[in-house]
């Protein structure tokens, strides 16, 4: 079970462990704790409606974007606090997950020699491509962000250059909104052979991409939303899949027998996220159905690409 869009292992496990798999916030706190400053691209809207709630009701700033210190009993309070989490178990949760690892935040040549070689979760969003050659000290690394940038978003290049590391433990790399990613740069990523997990929603990636993933990959948990150039052939083909197990994907380029067929035709998937904008689709039946499949059915107007 992927933690909402293609976040990764740890927060996964974590929600796996406590069995928060019916609780949206949850699931988005986890999220946005586990990925601490960077957040990992994942919910960005949320995240960002989270913060100007706080900032508007305290009139301080959110502790998740890693300006205050998340290991302070009076911020995790806050937290607490602010969004009304009275379960004594799901605060002990949140007061845990607040002083799990952040990942690496590394934007220049400096902050890859400052990093730890042992960093299991890197942010590379803004690190300039002639500088990821540097990358190849962190030995042990499993998650990659380069998503949402600030500078410049991540093309192919950025992917065939990730790729050429050969880091032998990658088993995540999130992309969203990278426009410029095409079937180009998935195919680069065959050479990540650890490789389960991708977040490339709102990319620019086809049906041949899907095929790709699909036929020639082990990925498990995907996040193609907001995709204008997969159609519904392509969702077949990740249907499937033996692998698949956790997918999110748009509605926007499908008929509501196209979202129905889909459901049936899923080969191993146990959780399906469905982008419907416009809220055409019928949430209650597809909910149902996914039950009598046994698939976990989530319907949200947005997805995570501002």
């Amino acid at each position: 079970m992927l933690c909402i869009n293609a976040c990764g292992p740890k927060s996964s496990g974590l929600l796996r462990g406590y069995g928060f798999f019916c609780e949206p916030i949850i699931r988005r706190l986890v999220c946005l704790v586990v990925g601490g400053a960077s957040c990992y691209g994942c919910c960005h809207n949320e995240h960002a409606r989270m913060v100007q709630r706080t900032t508007q009701s305290t009139g301080e700033n959110h502790p998740l974007t890693g300006s205050l210190d998340p290991s302070d009993p009076k911020v995790q309070e806050s937290v607490i606090r602010r969004y009304g989490i009275t379960d004594p178990a799901v605060q002990h949760l949140v007061k845990g997950l607040m002083l799990a690892h952040y990942p690496e935040r590394l934007s220049t040549p400096r902050d890859v020699d400052l990093a730890k070689a042992d960093a299991v979760d890197v942010d590379i969003r803004d690190l300039s491509l002639e500088d990821y050659p540097l990358l190849k000290k962190f030995k042990q690394v499993e998650q990659v962000y380069l998503g949402l940038s600030t500078s410049v978003p991540a093309t192919d290049q950025h992917l065939e250059a990730l790729a050429s590391l050969n880091f032998p433990h990658v088993v995540c790399v999130t992309a969203n909104d990278c426009h410029a990613i095409t079937d180009k740069g998935v195919q680069s990523l065959l050479r990540l052979h650890s490789l389960t997990q991708l977040g490339l929603e709102g990319t620019s990636i086809t049906d041949a991409a899907c095929e790709t993933m699909a036929k020639t990959m082990h990925i498990t948990d995907l996040n193609v939303a907001n995709c204008s150039g997969i159609t519904f052939h392509g969702l077949q083909a990740l249907a499937a899949s033996d692998a698949l197990q956790d997918i999110s994907f748009s509605n926007e380029r499908l008929t509501a027998k196209e979202v129905s067929d889909l459901l049936d035709s899923f080969k191993s998937v146990k959780r399906c996220e469905i982008v419907d904008p416009q809220g055409t689709l019928d949430a209650q039946k597809l909910v149902a159905k996914g039950e009598t499949k046994h698939i976990q059915v989530v319907l949200r107007q947005h997805g995570i690409a501002p």
